[in-house]
């Protein structure tokens, strides 16, 4: 089955060349290939691309199983239209509380210093200077791919765009100066990596989604390195499954790391991964997002 996406564009229903409503013939196209979301996709596709061999190459793309978001060459995260080019991770509409969580940070800053680790096309970074009244915003990433496309976004939104894994990636000048760190970090464990959905797996690259034996092993690189690039009274702001926060627990106790946390939205989101217990149903996992500090709350 195709994978399922949701873009939130504004469309409408567009005739073809010979009268017949394209989006009805467009929809039972994507529904034959198994797209759950068909009637969103159908008029998402329409209005992105003219009638003819443009709109036909698209189509059979996404029949074919390439995530939508890559065939429509953008994805809209947190209210802001991205680029998302092909082989970058897609962002995913789960992760956009810890934009919220990133602002509410920073309105008792008189002005703030914010990195978006592992940015993919630097969707959290874009949504982050969009809300952000007073402050920079940098985002970091160790894919050439991804790190052209978020230099694109960041060119429209207003972020700087660096090379590297994690904090290492940023000039030397960030060292003890960044206020708030936020990552949506690969968190998927070794052995549900092959439950993802296909279409997602084959078109992002396995760093951008995997985390090790237990799915943890970029947060504990990333708070190995914080404590060089975090201000004293810095913090993370990050993400797992539910079935994670013990773990997540775990591992920030184990380094000194203070952590609080809250619930994630409720809302679908398509590229769900399991629910760490419960792997019969792709679209029942709760998230846990945490604020973690090394200076007591």
């Amino acid at each position: 089955m195709v994978g399922r996406s949701k873009v939130g564009w504004q469309t409408r229903p567009v005739a073809d060349d010979r009268g017949r409503p394209a989006l009805h013939q467009l929809i039972t196209r994507l529904r034959a290939a198994g797209c759950v979301f068909a009637e969103e996709e159908a008029a998402q596709l329409l209005a992105r691309f003219s009638a003819g061999p443009e709109r036909e190459h698209a189509v059979r793309r996404r029949e074919q199983g390439t995530p939508l978001e890559h065939v429509l060459g953008c994805a809209v995260f947190a209210g802001i239209r991205v680029a998302v080019d092909t082989a970058v991770f897609v962002p995913r509409r789960r992760a956009e509380p810890l934009v919220d969580l990133c602002l509410a940070a920073a309105r008792s800053l008189p002005a703030v210093r914010v990195v978006d680790l592992g940015c993919g096309s630097g969707a959290i970074a874009a949504a982050v200077s969009a809300g952000l009244r007073r402050g920079v915003v940098a985002a970091v990433d160790h894919d050439p791919v991804a790190v052209a496309c978020a230099r694109r976004n960041g060119a429209e939104h207003g972020f700087e765009v660096y090379t590297g894994d994690w904090f290492d990636g940023l000039p030397a000048s960030y060292q003890g100066r960044v206020d708030i760190a936020v990552a949506y970090l690969p968190h998927v464990p070794a052995a549900l990596v092959d439950r993802l959905p296909a279409d997602y797996r084959t078109a992002e690259p396995l760093a951008t989604v995997y985390g090790g034996a237990d799915g943890l092993d970029p947060l504990r690189a990333v708070l190995h390195q914080a404590r060089r690039w975090l201000r004293a009274d810095g913090v993370v702001v990050t993400m797992s499954a539910a079935g994670q926060e013990v773990g997540v627990r775990a591992v920030a106790a184990e380094r000194g790391w203070h952590v609080r946390t809250r619930g994630g939205a409720d809302e679908e989101d398509p590229h769900d991964m399991d629910d760490m217990d419960d792997m019969d149903d792709m679209d029942d996992m709760d998230d846990v997002f945490y604020v973690l500090s090394l200076a007591a709350p």
